[in-house]
C-alpha cells in the first residue's frame, strides 16, 4: 500500500494547494491557456479541481519533483506491486474504496494513473469535499521561485486553523511541492532548524 504519511501529507498539501489543468502526456510540463500567475490564482484553481474531484488536474498541480517521487519511490512502487498481487476478491474492496475503480482496472494502471485515481477519489470524500469548500486563502510570502502560502481550513473545534503549503514556480505556473511543504510544516511546528 501507499505509505500513509506521504498520502496524508499530500492530502494536506493539495487541500491548500495550487495547480492548473494541463496535458499529463508531457509529464506535466505543458499547460492550459489559463495558467495561474499568482499563488492565490493557483490556489483558487486547485480548489475548484479538488471540489470537482478532478484527479488529473490535482496531479498536474504538483511539482515535477513531487510527481517523480510519487511514481518512482521504491517503497511506494513495492506497495503498489504487492497490492496488485492480491486476489480479485481481496483487491476489489481496496480498489473501490481507495481508488474508485474495479480490481481489474487497478491492475492495469501505471503508478501515475494510480495516483491520479487516488487523488480524484480522495477529493470526492464528503468530509474532504466540505473541507475543500470551506478552505480560504490567507497570504503568500514569495521568495524567488518559492511561495510560502498560508490558508485556513475548518478545525476540529469549529474554528478555522492555519495550514501551510509551499509552491514552486515551474514554467510560469505555481505548483505544490510535497517535500518542501512537509519540511516547512515541520519548521512551523519547531520540529527542525
Amino acid at each position: 500500500m501507499l505509505k500513509k504519511s506521504i498520502v496524508l501529507a499530500l492530502a494536506l498539501a493539495i487541500v491548500a494547494g495550487c495547480g492548473e489543468k494541463e496535458d499529463s502526456s508531457s509529464g506535466g510540463g505543458g499547460g492550459s491557456s489559463a495558467s495561474a500567475k499568482t499563488p492565490e490564482e493557483a490556489y483558487n484553481e486547485m480548489k475548484k479541481c479538488l471540489i470537482a474531484g478532478d484527479g488529473k488536474a490535482i496531479w498536474n498541480g504538483l511539482s515535477a519533483a513531487s510527481r517523480k517521487k510519487l511514481t518512482t519511490d521504491p517503497e511506494m512502487l513495492k506497495g503498489q506491486e504487492e497490492m496488485k498481487k492480491l486476489t480479485d476478491e481481496q483487491l476489489e474492496g481496496i480498489a473501490k474504496e481507495q481508488y474508485g475503480v474495479t480490481a481489474a482496472q487497478l491492475r492495469k494502471m501505471s503508478p501515475e494513473e494510480m495516483m491520479i485515481a487516488l487523488f480524484g477519489n480522495m477529493a470526492k470524500d464528503p468530509k474532504e469535499k466540505e473541507e475543500n469548500e470551506k478552505s480560504k486563502w490567507k497570504s503568500a510570502d514569495i521568495k524567488g521561485d518559492k511561495a510560502y502560502c498560508t490558508t485556513t481550513k475548518p478545525g476540529g473545534d469549529g474554528k478555522d486553523e492555519e495550514d501551510y503549503t509551499v509552491l514552486v514556480k515551474e514554467d510560469g505556473t505555481w505548483k505544490v511541492d510535497i517535500e518542501e511543504t512537509q519540511n516547512w510544516k515541520k519548521e512551523k511546528k519547531g520540529e527542525h532548524k
